[in-house]
């Protein structure tokens, strides 16, 4: 058989089977990793970017030996093949495409199944968005003597189910949030009320903290940006959030103390 075409074949046989086996071994690897390792928790480095690439890796390359040695084997020990082949070209070039298309027919079967399950997760996910609550309105109250932010809120919607009500309190002139959070609600297939508190003392003492280069008796007004989303539980989606601005006048001491005038509304 002509040098070529032996060429050709430790090729395609060898390149197809040595994806296959890194594919299978990094497969294996990441099942192993997941069920008996890590789960859902943080995947260390090392694994995903240097123990499975490395062990994938070699893998594909044994693989790819393996069908070398096959080969010069199959041609020591069976003549007849190769003779066979001389005067069968169709035989030839269908042995010599067949593993391309094995690699090929997995990889299809792979992203038809992938693309299901994108698409129905998304199907899933519109569905559960339909009718999704949303914040329409709210209003705040401050219990100057607690420094307790009361916020009541409406949320219109039909699809009933677990909400995240999450928040974010801003200051004026930071960059950083003074603080965040989410708070779980459970909610019924109609318009509802909500309540979130939130310590606007703790709020108020972080802002001081951050404008002041040192700590000292100060009143300080500021304005406290509070943005509110309520989002369906196991979706990774948010809407415009509902925004608050809450004007905030305190007294400061150096024992970082928080004394609110009179009740601000």
């Amino acid at each position: 058989m002509p040098r070529r075409w032996v060429i050709a074949f430790l090729l395609s046989w060898g390149l197809s089977f040595g994806i296959l086996a890194a594919f299978g071994c990094a497969v294996m690897l990441l099942g192993f990793g997941w069920v008996f390792l890590y789960g859902d928790g943080p995947w260390p480095a090392q694994f995903t970017g240097v123990a499975v690439p490395l062990a994938a890796a070699v893998a594909g390359v044994g693989a790819f030996l393996g069908m070398v040695a096959a080969a010069a084997h199959v041609r020591r020990a069976h003549p007849g093949i190769e003779h066979r082949l001389q005067r069968n070209h169709l035989l030839c070039w269908g042995l010599l495409v067949a593993p391309a298309l094995l690699v090929f027919g997995l990889y299809w079967a792979i992203a038809a199944k992938n693309t299901g399950s994108v698409r129905a997760e998304l199907e899933g996910s519109d569905k559960a968005l339909s009718g999704r609550h949303q914040l329409t309105d709210s209003a705040w109250r401050l219990d100057s003597k607690t420094g307790q932010l009361r916020i009541d809120m409406t949320a219109v919607g039909q699809a009933a189910g677990s909400y995240s009500l999450l928040w974010e309190a801003k200051g004026t002139g930071l960059t950083k949030p003074l603080g965040m959070g989410s708070v779980r609600e459970m909610l019924p297939a109609r318009d509802v009320h909500l309540l979130l508190t939130l310590d606007a003392a703790s709020l108020a003492r972080g802002y001081a903290a951050a404008i002041l280069s040192r700590s000292e008796a100060v009143q300080i007004d500021f304005t406290l940006g509070v943005e509110l989303s309520l989002v369906p539980v196991g979706l990774a989606w948010q809407d415009h959030p509902l925004r608050l601005n809450v004007p905030l006048t305190f007294s400061y001491r150096q024992d970082g103390a928080i004394e609110f005038y009179s009740a601000q509304l």
